[in-house]
């Protein structure tokens, strides 16, 4: 079974495009043969999951969840390349249900 991963980029400075790059950076590099991988972007109020076609859907922010084909989805894993959403990410209920953990490079949970 292919476990989902969420890419979370963005922010609500200058550094959004930067972050939005990252993202894509990993993305290209991360096996989806292995992985069903999606984007996450968030700033200010709009968290979205770029979808495999492009377009976008919003986050549901109680559980992390998103809907996909009429198909609620939940990610088992989910990292940033950018710091600057650890504050943002935190916030998220989903660390209730997922163990957290901060690196200087990045943020990342998995649901056990």
């Amino acid at each position: 079974m292919k476990r989902t991963i969420a890419i979370v980029a963005g922010g609500d400075s200058s550094e959004l495009v930067v972050s939005l790059r990252s993202a894509q950076g990993l993305y290209s590099f991360i096996d989806k043969e292995r992985y069903n991988l999606y984007i996450v972007e968030m700033e200010g109020h709009r968290w979205e999951v770029v979808l495999p076609d492009g377009t976008k859907t919003p986050i549901d922010r109680n559980d992390f969840s998103f809907m996909e084909n009429g198909e609620k989805r939940q990610f088992d894993f989910a990292t940033s390349p950018s710091t600057a959403l650890r504050g943002k990410m935190v916030s998220c209920k989903v660390t209730s249900t997922c163990w957290a953990s901060p690196t200087p490079a990045a943020t990342y949970w998995y649901r056990p």
